[in-house]
C-alpha cells in the first residue's frame, strides 16, 4: 500500500454510481418476486438499508473495492467501526426513517394539514447535505467531503501488487 494518492473526484463519483447501481438492483429484484404486495412495498427500503449495513461493517463499499479506492485516517490507518459508522450515519438515518414510513399505515395529508414539517429532514436536509457533501469534495483542495472533515479521513486510490489477491 505505499502508493496511495488522494482519489480524484470522478474515482469518487464514478464508485458513488457503483454502488447506487448495485443498491438500485437489489431494491429492483423485489418487483419480480412472487410475494405479498404488502411486503413487495416494504422490502426495497429494508434491502437499501441491510446494503449500508453492510459495508457499514465491513470497511469498503463494492464501488470502492472495484475502483481500488480506500478511506483511511490522515495518518494513513484504516478506519476503525466507530468512524465507518459516523461515515454513513446519514444514509443509515435516511434509509431507516424511510423504511419506517412503510410500517405506518398510510397518512392522510388532507387530514394532516400544515404540519407536514416532519417530513422536512428526510425529504430537504439529508438530500441538501448529500449535495453539499459531494461538492466539498469538489470544491476542497484536499479532496475531502464534510463527512471525511468531521472524520479525519480521506479515501486514497491504490495500485494492486501483482501476484496477490487482496491490497492490504
Amino acid at each position: 500500500m505505499n502508493q496511495l494518492k488522494p482519489s480524484s473526484y470522478h474515482k469518487r463519483v464514478a464508485a458513488f454510481v457503483i454502488n447506487f447501481v448495485i443498491g438500485g438492483f437489489l431494491i429492483s429484484v423485489t418487483n419480480v418476486l412472487e410475494i405479498n404486495e404488502d411486503v413487495k412495498q416494504k422490502l426495497p427500503m429494508l434491502l437499501g438499508l441491510a446494503y449500508v449495513l453492510i459495508f457499514t461493517i465491513f470497511p469498503e463499499s463494492p464501488g470502492k473495492r472495484i475502483l481500488r479506492l480506500r478511506t483511511l485516517d490522515l495518518k494513513m490507518e484504516p478506519i476503525g467501526a466507530k468512524k465507518r459508522w459516523i461515515r454513513n450515519s446519514v444514509y443509515l438515518v435516511y434509509l431507516s426513517i424511510m423504511s419506517a414510513f412503510y410500517f405506518f399505515p398510510p397518512l392522510d395529508i388532507k387530514e394532516m394539514g400544515v404540519s407536514m414539517f416532519w417530513l422536512f429532514p428526510t425529504h430537504v436536509l439529508i438530500p441538501l447535505f448529500l449535495m453539499a457533501n459531494g461538492f466539498t469534495v469538489l470544491m476542497n483542495p484536499s479532496g475531502q467531503s464534510l463527512i471525511d472533515l468531521r472524520t479525519k479521513t480521506q479515501t486514497y486510490g491504490y495500485e494492486k501488487p501483482k501476484g496477490m489477491l487482496k491490497a492490504y
